[in-house]
């Protein structure tokens, strides 16, 4: 993942010094600036891209559903900027000795936006939703473990797992519902429970109640759902006064929809809209606005060359790390990234808290590569400009060469295979590109470990798990394609799936990250930030890897810049 990147304003402030022949002039004593302090008020135009057709958190899809989710709803627990759970409707948890059982206590005073006051039963009802067998929610996949749920009191829960689980607690950053609006309504006032699925009667209420539920959408979020105009795609909120962090300072919100990227950059210009996410390709021309700033928010994405473990040119770690001192990750990010990016050397976020900084970052050294080469005994003793070495024992001596694997439709990752190649095939190393379809490089090539190398990229969850990606009983059928297998890092990253205690998990899995970046099972090679632009006069915006809209309740405008319509809710 990456550090976190706010484009900092910078305000220079010059005194100018006017001297007319060899008269001193009077020196007027210039006034200490007054810092403008945050405060409520004004409304804010944030344009979102995306297909919008679900409101409710369970049935989201796209990025533009989701990002109006965060707006509204809340979940037991938040992250922080380096991506630990923090309370946010929870009050505290425990934990049990054994690491079974995590009981919560919801905060004092919490309210839903039409006054409803929350309480365990909501969090039950929530649980109830997402296993009840008639509906279709993801969510259910991720709480495989959770053997059972019940309310010990009004502000209490308790959970209790098959088995110890540190990602339990970033589950619980699902958005809780509440249960008074899908019970007991006027078309069927018999309560909906977990055994909603015994009658038709029962499904076609809940039915019923879900849909109804995408027009009056009440959460517990920093903003309230007020009207939702389809015909000019535009979502309208306001603030919540009662939020449980803290009121935010901006009164109003109007989420303005917009079917791709270009609708959404134009209305940005045509100051139709205050806040816009951005494409690389125009990150350069959005800090040159006046009146623009510009944010990197880190991501948890990050890419990498996957080297087919079981090719003998391969075997050697020492080969491995020639090959990452050889390529100049600083200038792919440079130039094909346009610096919105961070090298990466290991598989776990930068911002992470348990992000190891004691490990090598292999910085751009293609002599240090080649002399690496030199000592594993690859030269070029014909005199091709390819390194060669027998490596088969057979008394051969074969090049060094291999093919790289891209997906066409990914021009950034076409960009920066270029780079690598001639990077490569400057310390001896030949290598050709091959452009495929996505799908074919996946399911004909990955899937059948049936590659020499290829360029992929993994979208981390906030939960640090290494275990899906390195450990060996993944290498047949899982997701470790590369063939990876270290009986160390096998058992550390076990232990790091069964304890709860922060400070072990950490130690654990600082140590599986200190070997990762020594063996490299991957060429490990950058992030891409996500990029926000916003007008002069949007206040706050403070980037981290949880999204664009971590904080906005600390965003805010000035009262210079607001209009005297935005005191008035718009309907």
């Amino acid at each position: 993942m990456v550090n976190k990147f706010n484009k900092g304003l910078i305000l220079l402030i010059g005194l100018l010094v006017v001297i007319t022949g060899c008269t001193a002039q009077p020196v007027q004593q210039q006034q200490p600036v007054k810092e403008e302090l945050p405060s409520t008020g004004g409304r804010l135009r944030i344009g979102i891209i995306g297909e919008v057709k679900n409101l409710n958190p369970f049935f989201v899809e796209t990025e533009a559903e989701r990002d109006l989710a965060d707006l509204v709803f809340d979940g037991l627990i938040r992250l922080d900027k380096n991506l630990k759970p923090i309370p946010c409707l929870a009050k505290d948890w425990k934990v049990s000795d054994d690491g079974l059982t995590v009981v919560f206590t919801l905060k004092d005073e919490l309210y839903w936006h039409d006054g409803e006051r929350v309480t365990s039963d909501d969090v039950i009802f929530t649980f109830d939703m997402i296993f009840n067998p008639d509906l279709k929610i993801s969510l259910r996949d991720e709480l495989v473990n959770l053997a059972s749920y019940e309310k010990i009191d009004d502000s209490t829960i308790k959970f209790e797992l098959f088995q110890p689980d540190p990602g339990f607690l970033h589950t619980l950053t699902l958005k809780i519902l509440p249960k008074h609006l899908f019970v007991g309504n006027d078309d069927n006032p018999q309560e909906l429970d977990k055994n909603v699925n015994k009658t038709e009667e029962k499904r076609q209420s809940l039915n019923k109640a879900i849909s109804d539920f995408d027009e009056k959408l009440v959460g517990t979020g920093p903003y309230q759902f007020i009207v939702w105009d389809r015909e000019k795609d535009i979502i309208q909120l306001k603030v919540n006064e009662r939020y449980c962090i803290k009121r935010p300072y901006v009164d109003y919100i109007d989420l303005v929809v917009y079917p791709g990227y270009e609708e959404a950059k134009k209305a940005f210009m045509e100051d139709k809209v205050d806040v816009v996410p951005l494409k690389i390709v125009d990150w350069t021309l959005f800090q040159e606005i006046e009146d623009v700033s510009t944010y990197q928010f880190p991501d948890t994405y990050y890419e990498f060359i996957a080297l087919n473990l079981k090719k003998e040119l391969f075997k050697n770690k020492a080969v491995r790390q020639a090959l990452m001192y050889a390529i100049d990750r600083e200038k792919i990010i440079n130039e094909t990234l346009l610096g919105t990016g961070r090298i990466v050397n290991s598989p776990i976020p930068l911002s992470s808290w348990v992000y190891n900084h004691d490990i090598t970052n292999y910085k751009y050294d293609p002599e240090r590569a080649i002399d690496i080469l030199k000592k594993e005994g690859w030269l070029d003793t014909d005199g091709d400009g390819i390194l060669d070495k027998d490596i088969n024992g057979d008394g051969k001596r074969e090049p060094f060469e291999f093919d790289i694997l891209v997906n066409e439709e990914n021009d950034i990752r076409c960009q920066a295979a270029v780079r690598i190649q001639k990077n490569l095939q400057d310390i001896g190393i030949k290598t050709t590109i091959s452009l495929k379809k996505w799908r074919e490089i996946v399911n004909f090539h990955v899937d059948q470990r049936k590659y020499d190398s290829v360029i992929l990229g993994w979208d981390l969850d906030s939960d640090p798990d290494l275990k899906f990606a390195f450990h060996s009983s993944q290498i047949k059928s899982g997701y470790n394609f590369v063939g990876y297998s270290n009986t160390e890092v096998d058992e550390l990253v076990v232990k790091a799936r069964r304890t709860m205690d922060e400070m072990e998990q950490r130690m654990i899995l600082l140590r599986a990250q200190k070997i990762l970046n020594e063996e490299l099972p991957y060429i490990f090679l950058y992030t891409k930030d996500r990029l926000l632009a916003s007008k002069e006069k949007v206040r706050g915006i403070m980037p981290n890897p949880n999204g664009f809209f971590w904080n906005i309740h600390e965003w805010w405008i000035p009262e210079a810049y607001r209009q005297p319509e935005e005191h008035d809710e718009q309907n």
